[in-house]
């Protein structure tokens, strides 16, 4: 029986068609594994893209609370001049100059005058650090107001780069 298939297969030339018929198959097959391989290498780009845009995003919000936090900080540093507690004060002043200087290095896109508002910031709470170690010798000296003044502009110009940032990230324009 099985003699007389194979006899019947050569006789009608049924090998030949089944050779063609093979090739397609493994030429559409070849193809197919070729589209499934295009969509695949997409997917992982777009999901490498996704990774991108979460991490961008991540590092948005930690810049928005870093300057949120210094604000604060600026701010606890004028009620501390009302008060006088200037011993105290000294080491608010370290803990924000380290604050300042990693925004300032770890954002370089901020722009050249974004990055000059932590610079001046850093600078002024430098010099009112330095004026007030001096002064502990005589607090009377100390002039809290002027430091207070000085610290606001601080703050209000931090709190325009924060503005700037927020809608950067949400896409609006100032």
């Amino acid at each position: 029986m099985w003699s007389t298939f194979l006899l019947w297969l050569r006789d009608n030339q049924i090998g030949d068609l089944t050779g063609v018929v093979g090739l397609v198959l493994s030429l559409f097959g070849f193809a197919a594994t070729l589209i499934g391989v295009s969509r695949s290498k997409t997917a992982a780009e777009r999901a490498e893209q996704a990774a991108r845009s979460t991490r961008e995003s991540i590092r948005h919000f930690e810049t928005v609370v870093d300057f949120s936090g210094v604000i604060a900080m600026l701010e606890d540093i004028k009620r501390g001049h009302r008060q006088e507690q200037w011993p105290q004060l000294l080491d608010r002043y370290a803990a924000i100059r380290k604050v300042l200087v990693t925004l300032k290095a770890t954002n370089v896109d901020l722009s050249a005058e974004q990055q000059s508002v932590i610079q001046l910031a850093l600078t002024n709470i430098s010099a009112i650090e330095c004026d007030v170690e001096a002064g502990l010798k005589d607090p009377e000296n100390l002039r809290s107001a002027q430091f207070n003044q000085i610290v606001s502009q601080d703050i209000d110009r931090l709190l325009t780069v924060l503005v700037q940032i927020k809608s950067a990230q949400s896409g609006e324009r100032l």
